[in-house]
């Protein structure tokens, strides 16, 4: 019964309205849901995942993102390399980075995302 009325309450509001459970929910009924389903805290996960975007095959984007290669063929078109840092819960993308493919891998990209600051939503 705790967890579903503290459902009921969350759904009666919008992301952009709270910024913590605390905000809407009482410190105890947070525990008690929490014990109620045997949860000992809530803790914040991340995941950071990262793929490439095709652009359309000009001069420009050639020369701004480059091509993905290997010894035998180069890739038909310019690709942006992006990486995103998600909350995995909700799905909330927290943060994101671009950059050429030809010259950043995806964990220099990930790095910059963990080293970056953080905002709360």
């Amino acid at each position: 019964m705790l967890l579903s009325h503290a459902l009921d309450t969350l759904h009666k509001f919008s992301p952009q309205e709270f910024a913590a459970l605390a905000d809407l929910l009482s410190p105890e009924l947070i525990d008690e849901c929490l014990a109620d389903t045997g949860v000992v805290t809530l803790r914040e996960m991340m995941a950071v995942d990262g793929t490439l975007w095709r652009a359309p095959d000009t001069p420009e984007n050639s020369a701004a993102f480059g091509r993905t290669a290997n010894v035998s063929k180069q890739s038909e078109w310019p690709q942006l390399r992006m990486v995103c840092q998600m909350e995995v819960t909700s799905h909330l993308l927290s943060a994101v980075a671009f950059d050429s493919v030809s010259e950043t891998g995806e964990t220099d990209l990930a790095a910059q995302l963990i080293a970056g600051p953080r905002t709360t939503h």
